[in-house]
This record gives C-alpha cells, structure tokens and sequence, in this order.
C-alpha cells in the first residue's frame, strides 16, 4: 500500500494495522460467500451496510421466488490490494481489489441440476470492495476469534477449527469483529 495512502488511514483511524485488516478481509469475504450460498441473512447482516444488505436480501428473495440457489465454494483468495482512502460525509472509506478463485455456479433447488457455471471448474473473479466506518468511530482494531480458546461471550472453552458457535452458551463466533462494514461489491472481471 502507499504509505501516503496508508498515513491518511492511521490518522483516521489511529488502530488501523494493515495486516490486520488484510487478514480481517479474508475471513470476511471467506464468510460473506459461504454465507451467500447458504442464504444465512444474518451474517450478511453483520457484516454489510443496510444499504448493500437490502439489495442481497431482495436478490436472494429472487433466487427462490425462481427456485434458483447460487453456491460459491472452495474460496481462495489470491491478493488484496487498498487502492484507495477518502471521507465521505461521516464516512471513512477504504477501497479495497481482492482477487480469489472459487467454484461458482447456479443451480437449481428442487433437483440440484446445474443451471449456469460449473460445480467443478474454479473461476477467477476481482471484486471492488468498499468497507466504512463511521468517521467519529476509532476501531477497535481487527479482532481475530479464529485463535480463541475461550467464547467471548460465556468464558466457556471453545474450538473454533471444530464449531463455529459455544456449545455451552450456543452463541454463533464468526471470524472476526470490526466496525467497518462492506458498503459497495462490485464485480470487475470474472473469468
């Protein structure tokens, strides 16, 4: 990253570790596709602007009025680059271009058939991410609760490469917790 772009960055938000936030990215796209495919709206709830959460719920409402499911699997993500910072009325935004390979395909509900894609071909795809946070927020930095051995709600022990919730208190623990939320997905290419 730039370091003037990076500097503009820390002095808005005074917690910001780059790598930190290269890692908080990949959990999140990570989760936010696997999420996708499993039409689990109250992730993409956490992680999304209401704005962009609103059109994902109609999409998704789409889909099943036609009996449609897109599944998105064996995500890798290639490369994340910042490419850009600026403040937008009460909003600090990041821009970011990650580039991931993964099995993306439609299919249909009821009988599984492959409408478009390919369940077994990876496909390459660079997607324009804008994250925000509110500009009188300093973050809390970029948690990871993959490394957790404890819940963080309940205290009780937890294994996160086996469960993605506290079997004692029964609570989901996702990747990771941050007050940036995706505002803007756009697809650049997909090959």
């Amino acid at each position: 990253m730039d370091e003037k772009l990076k500097m503009n960055i820390q002095k808005a938000d005074s917690q910001f570790v780059e790598s930190d936030f290269y890692n908080w990215c990949k959990d999140v796209m990570n989760e936010l596709e696997e999420a996708w495919s499993n039409k689990d709206i109250e992730l993409l709830a956490e992680y999304e602007t209401k704005q962009l959460f609103s059109l994902h719920q109609e999409q998704l409402k789409n889909m099943e009025q036609r009996n449609v499911k897109n599944v998105v699997k064996d995500i890798q993500i290639n490369s994340l680059h910042i490419v850009g910072y600026e403040q937008k009325k009460d909003l600090d935004c990041i821009e970011v271009n990650i580039e991931m390979s993964l099995i993306d395909y439609y299919c249909s509900i009821d009988s599984a058939e492959i409408l478009r894609g390919s369940s077994t071909k990876k496909r390459n795809v660079k997607y324009k991410v804008v994250f925000v946070k509110d500009v009188h927020i300093q973050s809390d930095g970029f948690q990871s609760l993959k490394s957790l051995t404890v819940c963080p709600y309940c205290g009780a022990p937890i294994d996160l490469k086996k469960t993605s919730h506290c079997e004692y208190c029964q609570r989901d623990i996702h990747a990771r917790k941050s007050c940036y939320k995706i505002d803007e997905l756009e697809i650049l290419t997909l090959v």
